[in-house]
């Protein structure tokens, strides 16, 4: 199970809510950095000033991922308002994230409770990094709370479903199987599963819902980046296939005899459907060898080079690839085109409302961390 984190992971390695890119903390020194309002320009509304919170009482939280390094004595990494970050909380992101990148990528997963996972990954530039994220997210969430934003259980439940089918998971157990092989039990991921919903639903409210595309921003902004939506070049082809099993020699060379004979009926005049039909090993023998249409690295690489430098009506040499020989007739190239607007405008709309509402996600978090108490002591 390779996806089930994909959502939490997502927000680990650095993406908002429905795929808004989360916008980047300054970056700071090592040493403690408090964040004020900045004051304004004389004859300008003033903020009200944020008075620095109380040293809070640290309430240690359960961790998500094992502790695979030993900490002595846990405490402050920063303080966001009124509510602290734990070095142990900095820790297990960073541990997270490793895994989520490891899922991502497809590669073997590593296992939380190996001590070299923790000597790779809690580096002070990841870190940091998590620290960043951290204060983001608490700054979300406090947010969503001043708004009173929440997240029913039927909602949790609901997007816990939709998680399962997607997944092909036919049980709660086979969930709770899966998420302990990444390390992490059902509470655990309900739990970052319903920050996710928050403040999801707080980007809706604050950002998604304030950004309006007109139809003729959509026409412009077509007509401006026309590449963008444009075709990439293809070429539609005939193939004679030989199936050449390279394990036996002697038939390998009898079927290179074959075809190339074929090929030199072929030259003579022959007609290459015809031949097709009469001699290809090829599923689309019965249609006179038509593959139909390739874009560029849609073929074998054999093929494909072979393919795109043929001219129309062209017929190739031999062509070897492990499955056996092939004979490609070009039947007609089309280049680069440019798709029609009617046919593309809802992709078109898609594109300009993600791009806007990042600029306004962009703009609304700056606000944000302009006007807290950020004290960041990592």
């Amino acid at each position: 199970m390779r996806a089930v984190l994909f959502l939490v992971g997502l927000a680990l390695a650095g993406v908002g809510p429905l795929g808004i890119g989360v916008a980047r903390a300054e970056p700071t020194s090592p040493q403690a950095e408090t964040v004020t309002p900045q004051a304004e320009e004389p004859g300008t509304p003033q903020a009200q000033p944020v008075v620095p919170p109380e040293e809070p009482v640290i309430q240690k939280t359960q961790p998500v991922i094992p502790k695979t390094q030993p900490v002595v004595i846990d405490r402050i990494a920063a303080v966001v308002n009124q509510e602290v970050i734990t070095l142990s909380e900095v820790q297990e992101a960073v541990l997270q994230q490793a895994v989520a990148v490891a899922v991502a990528r497809g590669g073997p997963l590593p296992q939380p409770g190996d001590p070299s996972l923790a000597a790779a990954a809690l580096t002070p530039q990841a870190l940091s990094q998590q620290m960043r994220r951290l204060i983001e997210r608490r700054l979300q969430q406090q947010a969503a709370e001043q708004h009173g934003i929440t997240v029913t259980e039927a909602e949790l439940r609901q997007a816990l479903e939709d998680i399962k089918t997607r997944n092909r998971f036919a049980s709660d157990d086979a969930l709770a199987r899966a998420l302990a092989t990444e390390g992490m039990t059902v509470e655990a991921y309900r739990r970052q599963l319903r920050t996710e919903l928050l403040i999801a639903k707080l980007v809706n409210r604050e950002v998604r819902s304030t950004v309006v595309i007109s139809a003729d921003e959509v026409q412009h902004y077509y007509e401006q980046h026309a590449d963008d939506f444009s075709l990439p070049e293809r070429v539609r082809l005939r193939q004679i296939f030989l199936a050449a099993p390279a394990a036996s020699k002697e038939e390998h060379e009898s079927k290179r005899a074959r075809a190339q004979a074929i090929l030199e009926q072929l030259r003579s005049g022959a007609e290459f459907d015809q031949l097709a039909r009469r001699y290809s090993n090829g599923p689309e023998a019965r249609e006179g060898g038509a593959l139909g249409w390739f874009a560029p690295g849609s073929l074998m690489p054999q093929l494909d080079r072979v393919a795109f430098g043929l001219q129309d009506g062209q017929i190739s040499d031999l062509i070897e690839s492990p499955l056996g020989w092939h004979i490609l007739k070009l039947e007609e190239r089309e280049g680069h085109r440019r798709q029609p607007f009617e046919s593309i405008k809802d992709a078109v709309h898609s594109r300009l409302m993600e791009q806007r509402t990042q600029e306004r996600y962009e703009e609304w978090f700056l606000e944000l961390r302009r006007n807290a108490y950020v004290d960041i002591r990592l």
